[in-house]
């Protein structure tokens, strides 16, 4: 990136003036023959246009340039040179997971970057996808794929003497197997030849990128892409500039001159724009930090080696590797003159019409379902518009609407959801959506499981059922009181041992073993002084569940001014208690109450009450603290639309909620993602379970920004059935902690419930205690400061668990005593979460995502293992959440499955295909290994080595900039209050 800048560094006076004067061209205020200053270069690409068409009468000068400035009346030849040329481009799939372009450039040979293909050991652990693509109709195709042998040949000008003249030139020649791994001869997609010479475009004309970006199907950017600067001036005659939309993995793209359908450079870098003194800037003009967004880097250009370069030094470098028989062979396939291009031939062209877009189904008649898309589009306001008025031109039946507020700066901005009429395949038709120019990606927004649900499923290892373990939460969210078999099962446990059942305070410590655990029970007011505590009393916490209930165990606990249910898309978050087909009510209820349960409930008898909520009974009596419910679900097994949940998170840090907490959890998507960093960035600590049974983390636990929390018993070990991995950060008790339930006779009772559920809200409760602590100390200059700073000071005083591992259950049981008494991290101990996946530089354009193929197989996997399947027949309640759902992998998925198995090496497991005999354990290690490739870091922090810190008032800040005032979030313009 460095030196793509510095390279347009030397042009870029001159190339604002080229832009302006293509916007006059644009505004047909001047030619196009005129905004070049070469008039050498103008005329070979005048005589060029006459070889084009030779074999006609010679036209006169005007009309030459009336043609090269008019791209409606472009030469239908050129089309099928682009088609030709498309063929040859593959994907390189690196040894490490990463993604490349490269295209085949001579007999056996292939082409791509230095910083793709950096040495022969880079090489040769890495392959080429030739043909993954898309079809006509939209179906993916798996491809071939080929070793490359840089053993056989092998040619690089970085690895060259220093004072080389050819050694900025960022390009690698590799041989490639001449066979695919299936048999497939690589002559099957021919190769291009190139020309060195001049003429081949100018200033102001349109080229065009064939490239695989993210490592994705094929794809060929086409919209209004101009040159913008190329020259031959002596040490500055290597590159070109142009624009375009490129991301990482097309670094290797071919760039094609679209007047003359001739390759003109390979792609290799974004140009960053810099202040006089080399500092990168964002799109508002300050300065790049560490920690921004790659995204918000001023992108002015993107940078191409010449292909005349290319050429130049293909003729005077001699290989690293293999014989020069074969680099002459290659320099014999090239052309070196102003020499029509002649490429491999095509198949002969017939009459008959393109196949149409896949069909989506009949037409539904009014009133029947619809199905909701999740849209993410082009960023700028016009190109946005533009996407917008596209999907509604193609599909105008659609419904469109923003996602969150149009007037929000954040990334969820350019996401919106479109309506459509049910019918047909649904992710067919989004792959229909991501044909559309500026639509960046499109997902259908189904209907997903959710690992809080599960009850005894087989996945492999077949651990015992959820929610409930043997306390028996059915799905109408019903139980019974279950502590004798609690008693029974944990006695002489580290936290129960030495306590007496028929000892009536030894029976609420029992209860509240928990609370021991994890040092809630030892709060005093050296750990929250008056100061703290009035503090608290005017924070508030979001929470993401099903919803609020009467259960008087949560009496006065909820703030009932700012609750929202996103199901239902209005005001009351109220859990209806539904029962039936995936209904599971209540579950909001029992985790709140770990947060905000009262110390005796009226509506509790038989002398069953016990466990208050952290946050009713910290020390010097604040009890002021309510909880706000957001309703996501209508049930705990089930998260209708995660765009409700996106949308949500998104209203909840808008209105400054510090603390954000959620005990449900699914497989996400780039949205949900998108939404847990706007959270971080904006200094929201969103506390997120781990997930239950699946033993992988699952969305949102598993993204870098949030806390993960897993689960633990009573004996300080693992809940067998609590998810586990890397991504967590730390392990609250979760296996069996007294909650509030509803009796079969809908009689409020208490009973000792198990997952991650009931973890999570442990972890979020020390969040708003920490907070409360330290309300003047938290000065970081950056809010994301805050969100690590706390996880810094939650790892390091964790108290180890010898059977919790630290790479499966982050850094011990959590311990809120150590935590408020722990002194705030120093700015310079901190670590943007997303620091290891931001890749700055090498390339231009919008986030990562995954292709469409992988999308739909994770979704499809995920419904098969979780057990979604509809059963035949299925009506009433809950017939409408099964929709979308499949027993089986479509043949889309199928192909998708098989793109998979062929990077299998990238997962670290091998997969076992699909069998009759047994496709829910097949099924389920496909899915870890979708998992496994989406797998992120997060930071960890290792305690200083010092003396624990001594009683006394709260430490002292950090050095920071100004002070960051932590207040109760709006309520909005609601006056009512609902009673609890």
């Amino acid at each position: 990136m460095r030196r793509s800048a510095d390279h347009y560094a030397q042009f870029a006076t001159e190339i604002e003036r080229i832009e302006g004067d293509i916007d006059l061209f644009r505004q047909g205020l001047k030619l196009l023959t005129d905004i070049s200053p070469d008039p050498e270069r103008v005329q070979a690409r005048l005589e060029r246009e006459r070889d084009m068409l030779r074999g006609a009468p010679q036209p006169p000068r005007q009309a030459l340039e009336r043609s090269m400035g008019q791209p409606d009346y472009q030469d239908a030849c050129v089309l099928q040179r682009i088609v030709g040329y498309s063929r040859c481009v593959g994907r390189i799939v690196l040894a490490g997971g990463e993604f490349g372009t490269g295209w085949l450039v001579g007999e056996g040979l292939l082409i791509t970057n230095h910083h793709v293909l950096p040495n022969r050991a880079a090489a040769a652990g890495a392959h080429v996808t030739m043909g993954y693509e898309r079809t006509e109709d939209s179906q993916p195709q798996p491809g071939e794929t080929f070793r490359l042998l840089p053993e056989e040949f092998f040619l690089t000008p970085r690895e060259t003497q220093p004072d080389d003249p050819y050694e900025e030139l960022d390009f690698t020649v590799v041989a490639v197997e001449p066979a695919s791994q299936l048999g497939k001869p690589l002559t099957t997609y021919r190769h291009v030849t190139l020309d060195g010479g001049l003429g081949k475009i100018i200033e102001g004309e349109n080229c065009l990128v064939i490239q695989h970006p993210n490592g994705d199907f094929k794809k060929v950017v086409l919209r209004d892409i101009r040159l913008l600067k190329v020259t031959d001036q002596p040490g500055a005659d290597q590159h070109l500039f142009y624009e375009s939309d490129t991301e990482p993995g097309s670094s290797g793209s071919m760039v094609v001159a679209l007047g003359t359908g001739e390759i003109i450079a390979l792609h290799n870098a974004g140009v960053p724009r810099r202040d006089a003194r080399g500092n990168y800037l964002k799109k508002d003009g300050s300065l790049y930090q560490p920690g921004d967004r790659d995204e918000s880097i001023d992108w002015v250009a993107n940078q191409g080696v010449r292909v005349s370069k290319i050429v130049e030094a293909l003729g005077l470098l001699p290989p690293q590797a293999g014989p020069e028989t074969r680099r002459q062979a290659l320099l014999g396939g090239l052309l070196r003159k102003n020499t029509p291009l002649n490429p491999a031939p095509l198949p002969p062209a017939t009459d008959a019409p393109l196949p149409a877009p896949a069909a989506v189904g009949p037409p539904a008649p009014a009133g029947s379902p619809r199905v909701p898309y999740l849209l993410r589009l082009a960023t700028g306001r016009v190109a946005a518009e533009y996407a917008r008025q596209a999907v509604l031109s193609h599909f105008p039946a659609g419904q469109l609407r923003s996602l969150v507020p149009e007037e929000s700066r954040s990334a969820l901005a350019g996401y919106v959801v479109l309506d459509l009429p049910a019918g047909g395949d649904p992710w067919a038709v989004a792959a229909q959506l991501e044909t559309i120019d500026g639509v960046m990606e499109a997902e259908p927004d189904l209907p997903q499981r959710t690992t809080s649900g599960l009850a005894g499923q087989d996945l492999a290892a077949a651990p015992r059922a959820t929610e409930g373990g043997f306390l028996g939460i059915w799905e109408d969210g019903r139980s019974k009181w279950n502590e004798e078999k609690f008693l029974r099962h944990w006695a002489g446990s580290v936290h129960l041992r030495g306590l007496d059942s028929n000892v009536s305070a030894d029976l609420q410590q029992i209860r509240g073993w928990n609370r021991r655990a994890t040092g809630f029970d030892r709060l005093t007011a050296q750990h929250l002084d008056a100061a703290a505590v009035a503090a608290l009393s005017d924070l508030r916490i979001g929470q993401f569940d099903t919803g609020y209930s009467d259960h008087s165990k949560l009496h006065g606990g909820y703030d009932l001014t700012a609750d929202y249910d996103l199901v239902g898309d209005d005001a009351d978050a109220r859990d209806e208690l539904d029962s039936g087909v995936l209904k599971a009510p209540g579950h909001g209820t029992r985790t709140g109450s770990v947060l905000v349960g009262v110390a005796a409930a009226a509506g509790i008898g038989n002398g069953h009450d016990g466990n208050a909520g952290f946050l009713r009974t910290a020390p010097q009596g604040a009890a002021g603290v309510l909880l706000t419910p957001f309703r996501v679900a209508k049930s705990v097994i089930l998260i209708d639309r995660v765009s409700e949940l996106v949308r949500g998170v998104h209203m909840a840090v808008d209105s400054g909620y510090p603390v954000l907490t959620m005990s449900m959890g699914t497989l996400g998507n780039s949205a949900l993602e998108a939404v847990a960093r706007y959270a971080y960035e904006r200094g929201t600590i969103w506390c997120c379970a781990a997930g239950n049974e699946v033993r992988f983390v699952i969305a949102p636990g598993k993204y870098p920004g949030v806390i993960c929390v897993a689960a633990s018993n009573a004996n300080d070990g693992p809940w067998d059935g609590s998810c586990r991995g890397p991504e967590v950060d730390i392990t609250a008790p979760g296996e069996d902690v007294y909650v509030p339930i509803l009796t079969d006779d809908d009689d409020e009772d208490m009973a000792y419930g198990s997952g991650t559920s009931y973890a999570t809200p442990h972890v979020a409760a020390a969040a708003l205690l920490w907070l409360a602590r330290h309300q003047h100390a938290l000065a970081y200059p950056e809010p994301w400061q805050r969100v690590e700073a706390f996880r810094f000071c939650l790892t390091t005083t964790a108290r180890p668990a010898s059977q919790l591992p630290k790479d499966r259950y982050g850094a011990g049981i959590l311990q809120v005593d150590a935590l408020l008494l722990a002194p705030l991290p120093a700015v310079d101990q901190l670590r943007h979460a997303y620091a290891e996946s931001r890749r700055p530089g090498i390339e231009r354009g919008p986030a990562e995502r995954e292709p469409l193929a992988l999308r739909e197989l994770t979704y499809k996997t995920w419904q098969q293992v979780l057990g979604a399947a509809p059963v035949a027949g299925t009506t009433g309640p809950g017939a409408r959440e099964l929709q979308g759902f499949s027993a089986g992998l479509s043949p889309h998925a199928q192909v998708a499955a098989r793109v998979l198995e062929s990077q299998s090496s990238l997962t670290g497991r091998p997969l076992a295909r699909e069998s009759t005999a047994a496709p829910a354990a097949n099924a389920y290690e496909r899915l870890r290994a979708l998992q496994a490739l989406q797998t992120r870091s997060k930071p960890t922090y290792t305690a200083p080595p010092v003396a624990p810190p001594p009683a006394g008032p709260p430490s002292s800040p950090p050095p920071a900039a100004s002070p960051a005032k932590l207040s109760r979030a709006p309520g909005g313009s609601k006056s009512r209050r609902k009673s609890s």
